[in-house]
């Protein structure tokens, strides 16, 4: 059986292509990405009436094809056809009206997800995975062995690990990316 819930056109400011979607638990929303350069965000909702626009993201300048929320970092995470990465922290309950951090990835970014253990953000760039460290956005690894555009990404973190799916047809397993503690250079407790 095919089990319909809900399909609606949900009240929005812009007729423009929605690109991505992603939801909150932690705070009850989610959010889409558009091609009008903006991410959306809502109160989620079994009931559409409820789905209360609550606040949009501005400051790409150009089509947003991702967004993932980051529990462990509390901010969204977008990344844009500018080849831009920012981040977008929460204050208490209310949005910063501007962006935490941008990166220039220098690249058109085709995949995004976070590291479900550390918070890290996951990047797929063309054929090249980065992974970036969540609270300083700061490049922590580099995955390469895709022949072609990177088009999914995921953290699975039982076993420490990310899986990617390429235009090449190809699945790579990758090792998760794991803080170290400067004191004894061992891995960091999480």
């Amino acid at each position: 059986k095919l089990w319909f819930l809900l399909c609606v056109r949900a009240e929005a400011k812009s007729e423009e292509a929605k690109t991505n979607i992603a939801i909150a638990k932690s705070r009850n929303e989610f959010a889409y990405s558009s091609a009008d350069k903006l991410i959306y965000i809502r109160k989620f909702s079994t009931s559409v009436k409820s789905w209360k626009l609550i606040h949009v993201l501005q400051g790409h300048e150009s089509e947003v094809s991702h967004v993932v929320w980051n529990d462990v970092c509390s901010m969204w995470v977008s990344g844009s056809d500018d080849c831009t990465l920012r981040t977008w922290g929460v204050h208490k309950h209310d949005y910063l009206e501007i962006s935490t951090s941008v990166t220039d990835t220098q690249c058109f970014i085709t995949a995004l997800t976070c590291d479900l253990a550390n918070g890290a953000v996951i990047v797929g760039l063309q054929d090249v995975i980065r992974v970036y460290e969540g609270g300083t956005m700061k490049q922590v690894q580099t995955h390469t062995g895709h022949r072609d555009s990177v088009r999914g990404l995921m953290h699975v973190p039982e076993r420490s690990q990310y899986i990617s799916i390429a235009w090449d047809s190809s699945i790579c397993i990758w090792n998760a990316y794991k803080p170290y503690s400067r004191q004894n250079n061992s891995p960091a407790p999480i």
